[in-house]
């Protein structure tokens, strides 16, 4: 349903499921102000069915990837009945991308955007040779095609540049944003910080392997105990090396959590200690916003959301004896009042990336 007789925005999206990018335009569409279509061509999911149960104009085609000029048929009729006025591919799919040709020739007054919501490398598959040999190609053309690029973070930024060869007049910068409403400061008392925990994706990119490394390393005169918090292709090499290391019982591994507030709500610390260079980091924002001392890996854009000893801590990359030596420190040099300024930059720091000011950003850059 159309808000009212403004033009539209299609955001075009590969599929329904419950990945980082269908979660966002899911929010997206909860608080924007523009008049949204979301269409979804080829899998629908449980994203595309909340954001319908929401009340969110969503077009699903259910059509076949193969179906190339069926699927550009209808796209070309949605933006004609709906006088869109932006479209936003928010997927780097080649059979997504190959369609900027067609729709800028058809429709010259409409701006098309290329969503960057991840570094070049991981847009390319690089982690992937065959996907990777078509995927980059095809990646880089439509680049040059698009009207602009939104990146997620500066550092992402700096990969389309580097990469892709991109013009940085040509890319908006706008962070991902997080409901604050859904997140409240811990209750956890400023001297308490023994409960650390680490929520997310259990991938080897996310280095959860390297903060049970670093618990290892940790003088035995420290309480502590670690959760984790998350599932994945990882889950059973970090489970045997928990077991391995002698850690089963200072390290809890409780899967997907689905009262995430609640968990970091009864933290003090939250670690990350990722291998890749992260695109942002929407766990460290819903942590700093529940108060927690965030220590984490320097890479990729974890240093534009957290500021060195002022509202978080920074190690090395994959550093786990970094990471250990940091947390002897705050607790054997940190005093409580040092402790409790941490904990509110965090706090402050975390409504720089509400989910208030990534709306109004991009509601004003493509409507």
């Amino acid at each position: 349903m159309m808000k009212n007789n403004k033009r539209a925005v299609l955001h075009i999206l590969s599929s329904g499921d419950t990945g980082g990018i269908e979660i966002l335009c899911k929010e997206y569409a909860k608080h924007s102000k523009n008049n949204n279509i979301f269409l979804f061509p080829w899998r629908a999911g449980i994203v595309t069915d909340a954001m319908q149960k929401a009340g969110v104009n969503v077009v699903h085609l259910n059509a076949l990837q193969r179906n190339f000029f069926k699927t550009y048929f209808n796209i070309k009729r949605i933006c004609i009945e709906n006088k869109v006025k932006s479209i936003v591919i928010h997927h780097n799919a080649p059979a997504l991308l190959l369609y900027i040709p067609f729709l800028k020739k058809k429709f010259p007054n409409i701006k098309v955007y290329m969503y960057a919501h991840s570094a070049a490398k991981n847009m390319f598959w690089k982690s992937n040779y065959i996907k990777f040999m078509y995927y980059k190609p095809i990646v880089i053309w439509a680049s040059k095609r698009v009207d602009y690029i939104i990146a997620i973070s500066e550092y992402v930024k700096s990969t389309v540049i580097e990469e892709m060869k991109v013009n940085p007049n040509k890319i908006r910068v706008i962070y991902n944003g997080v409901d604050l409403r859904t997140y409240k400061p811990s209750t956890i008392e400023e001297d308490n910080i023994s409960k650390f925990v680490y929520v997310g994706r259990l991938v080897k990119e996310k280095g959860v392997e390297n903060i049970v490394r670093a618990m290892k390393v940790l003088p035995r005169d420290i309480s502590w105990h670690l959760t984790i918090a998350g599932d994945g292709p990882e889950k059973k090499n970090i489970e045997y090396l928990i077991e391995k290391l002698n850690l089963k019982d200072r390290i809890s591994m409780i899967g997907n959590c689905e009262e995430v507030p609640k968990l970091l709500s009864q933290s003090g610390i939250f670690l990350h200690l990722p291998n890749c260079e992260e695109g942002f980091g929407i766990t460290i924002i819903e942590a700093m916003a529940t108060g927690l001392i965030c220590i984490c890996g320097a890479s990729g854009a974890i240093p534009e959301i957290i500021s060195n000893k002022v509202d978080g801590l920074l190690v090395g990359k994959s550093n786990y004896k970094e990471m250990a030596d940091c947390i002897v420190e705050l607790f054997n040099n940190m005093n409580k009042t040092k402790v409790a300024e941490l904990k509110k930059a965090a706090v402050n720091k975390a409504t720089h990336f509400s989910i208030d000011e990534f709306v109004k950003k991009l509601d004003k850059t493509v409507g």
